[in-house]
């Protein structure tokens, strides 16, 4: 693995779980639930400085906003899930348990805050194949894709707890300076290797989507 890449084991970001909340709000602002949550999670005693952050979606499509919460540990999410049900019963919330966290530790953190872009990817893959996918995921693509320019942070979570219908099960964020499109030749070059040419074809369910920052609540 590259030298300039580490696993975090402490950081002022560093956190166990997550509180995903993904809606329609179009107005790229932070919404009343957005707010009442914040307080809810602070009331609880649960949470980082750096508690929450707002994004929005490249393509604009519905669900368009996706915020979160960055926890210092998983718990019970009925009181949070029980307000989203009265206030916005179409917001998907989802608690997620952190997986791995990899940052290029030259240039993350910066000055200059959070990345811009992140991107989401989820991935099922069936049971029997999850050791050798994560194995696959840890010890490759994650190297491969810290070679890519502009390529900050990876995150890796696992699905806990949730609102509405089951989502698929691994969740990834990877926090970029730009928008990276499916033709660059690095990403190209990454989903070209023997082991992800084996890995790939076997995943059940694949999303991907990009969504730029647009507010910090500390």
């Amino acid at each position: 693995m590259s030298n300039i890449l580490e696993l975090l084991v402490t950081s002022p970001q560093m956190s166990q779980a997550i509180l995903f909340s993904l809606g329609a709000n179009t107005s790229g602002e932070v919404s009343l639930l957005d707010n009442c949550l914040f307080l809810l999670i602070v009331l609880l005693d649960i949470g980082l400085p750096r508690l929450a952050q707002q994004y929005f979606a490249v393509d604009g499509e519905s669900p368009s906003s996706l915020s979160v919460y960055f926890l210092d540990r998983l718990y019970e999410a009925e009181a949070v899930f029980a307000l989203a049900s009265v206030t916005h019963p179409e917001y998907d919330l989802r608690t997620y348990k952190l997986y791995s966290d990899t940052a290029n530790n030259v240039t993350y953190p910066t000055s200059d805050g959070i990345a811009p872009v992140l991107q989401v990817l989820q991935i099922n893959i069936a049971p029997d194949y999850e050791a050798e996918f994560n194995e696959w995921y840890e010890d490759e693509h994650i190297n491969l894709i810290s070679h890519i320019p502009g390529w900050r942070r990876t995150r890796r979570y696992t699905v806990e707890e949730y609102s509405q219908e089951e989502p698929i099960k691994f969740l990834t964020f990877h926090e970029w300076t730009r928008v990276v499109p499916n033709d660059d030749p690095g990403v190209i070059a990454v989903g070209e290797t023997e082991w992800a040419q084996k890995i790939i074809p076997l995943f059940s369910a694949l999303d991907s989507r990009n969504y730029n920052l647009t507010t910090e609540l500390d």
